[in-house]
């Protein structure tokens, strides 16, 4: 039984570990953590206390759990982080900004799905359909 229970454990270490080698987007919801402490307080000493407090309550810690059993294993598998993404305003419309593997970045709203990406000098954004548009 103890032998059985071994094994179970570490095949759920070997199937959760590889989720932490992931694409660029590991450990996304951490990272948003930590850039809103940063960014949403002027004071540093607030910020200091903060994230001493997030600390001990264990806040970090349960983010980071998340990010590497969860996040970091669909990341892993998928190729997409669900927290990986940003929402922005342009224009009166949310569009939401996810950054893929391969370094292009998908940005979807009410308008449409647009993929973009980088060539050199260039950017060029591809609709659903494959059809090509100059950016810059």
């Amino acid at each position: 039984m103890k032998k059985m229970i071994g094994m179970v454990a570490l095949a759920f270490m070997l199937a959760s570990g590889s989720g932490c080698v992931s694409g660029n987007n590991g450990f996304a919801l951490t990272k948003k953590l930590y850039k809103w402490n940063k960014n949403s307080m002027d004071n540093r000493w607030w910020q200091e206390v903060t994230f001493v407090g997030f600390c001990i309550i264990p806040v970090y810690g349960v983010c980071v759990l998340a990010d590497a059993i969860v996040l970091n294993s669909i990341d892993f598998w998928s190729g997409s982080n669900p927290m990986a993404s940003t929402t922005i305003e342009v224009d009166g419309h949310l569009v939401t900004l996810v950054k893929q593997a391969d370094g292009s970045l998908v940005a979807t709203s009410d308008v449409g799905t647009f993929r973009c990406v980088r060539d050199g000098e260039h950017i060029y954004a591809y609709d659903l359909e494959g059809k090509a548009y100059q950016v810059l």
